[in-house]
């Protein structure tokens, strides 16, 4: 190797050292204990709510996927549809309808139940137009609770 390779070699030095410096870094990990904080970490664009039906930002639409529940979820292969507040559903021919039974024992922080009520509220708050879910909820055309755990 000549003198004129010596400064590429450096470099190339330096950028494995700096790689393998990088890959040996562990954050700290904070023990377990019984707070009330929940941590997320995730990494991209700036982080804009936890208002599920008004951000826009790849970081905040995955936080909100991590802290709401929804009727149905996707599972880690994005197939098939799995339960999450609904433990059944059936949709009707045609796909003209659906019927969602939620979970009996699913709370809000406080300790009060989740019922076919609130379920309706958040339809209705995706369905403003000021909700980036609008376009997507705007094809049902009613939504009903013929008691507190079916919609």
């Amino acid at each position: 190797m000549g003198e004129k390779n010596t400064p590429y070699i450096y470099i190339a030095v330096f950028a494995v050292a700096f790689l393998v410096a990088l890959a040996a870094y562990s954050p700290t990990v904070r023990s377990q204990t019984s707070s009330s904080t929940f941590i997320i970490g995730y990494g991209g664009t700036p982080f804009d709510t936890f208002n599920p039906f008004t951000t826009y930002t790849v970081v905040s639409t995955m936080s909100t996927l991590d802290v709401y529940d929804y009727l149905v979820r996707y599972n880690s292969t994005f197939s098939p549809v799995v339960p999450d507040l609904a433990y059944k559903w059936e949709v009707f021919p045609n796909n003209s309808a659906a019927e969602f039974w939620l979970v009996r024992n699913a709370t809000w922080s406080d300790g009060v139940p989740v019922t076919a009520q609130d379920v309706i509220y958040s339809f209705e708050v995706a369905n403003n137009s000021a909700s980036r879910l609008q376009p997507q909820v705007s094809i049902i055309t009613s939504i009903q609770a013929p008691n507190n755990y079916t919609v």
